[in-house]
């Protein structure tokens, strides 16, 4: 899943490590609050430069979860999906006949005004619970959908959220992430990718 490590890292990343906030993060889109300690979770639970990961400390960094789950909604690795429908369908009103190719834009809807407060901030608490500001109630379940739903979803799916999330851990307990260049854009294409080279700077965290 290189197409989706690479949207992960660029957006978690170029939002800033907590520990250089003076750095490339946008405090006014993601509180450093959870930010700052979500990167000293990682650090607490794999405390040494080389310290294994296991599956079940994944349970005990929410921000990270949240960050996955806001680079879905904003710059999704494959921008839309198309289904066949196999009989008539009536939607909102509107009917719809059989043989039509249907496509879901999960990157319109992801960040459209009508489906989401702010959708043009990068802000990952509006996926936590303990957040009092959460928008969980105001998203429809089925707004996000990258990997599909149902018997056709992407058989992928938690081992791509589980590689994603070991790496951008790993990355946290080893270094200090920095951006010094202009803000970056993604294109769409077949898949989501950067505009431009990551040239992310990577400081080790032991020195």
């Amino acid at each position: 899943f290189p197409g989706l490590k690479i949207s992960f890292l660029t957006k978690m990343l170029q939002h800033g490590d907590a520990s250089q906030p003076g750095h490339a993060a946008d405090w006014q889109t993601s509180s450093p609050y959870y930010v700052l300690m979500d990167t000293y979770s990682i650090i607490s639970l794999l405390i040494f430069q080389d310290s294994k990961l296991e599956i079940k400390s994944l349970d005990r960094m929410p921000y990270l979860r949240a960050v996955l789950k806001e680079t879905l909604r904003t710059n999704p690795a494959a921008p839309a999906m198309a289904r066949i429908l196999p009989q008539p369908l009536e939607l909102n009103g509107y009917q719809i006949p059989e043989n039509t190719v249907y496509v879901f834009t999960h990157y319109h809807m992801g960040n459209s005004p009508r489906y989401i407060d702010q959708p043009e901030k990068f802000m990952p608490e509006r996926w936590l619970r303990s957040d009092p500001n959460n928008q969980l109630d105001k998203i429809h379940p089925f707004l996000i959908l990258p990997f599909g739903h149902g018997s056709r979803m992407c058989i992928g799916k938690r081992f791509a959220e589980q590689e994603v999330s070991i790496f951008l851990a790993k990355i946290i307990q080893k270094f200090q992430v920095e951006w010094h260049h202009p803000d970056m854009g993604m294109i769409t294409e077949t898949i989501t990718k950067p505009s431009a080279p990551l040239r992310f700077t990577f400081r080790n965290r032991y020195e």
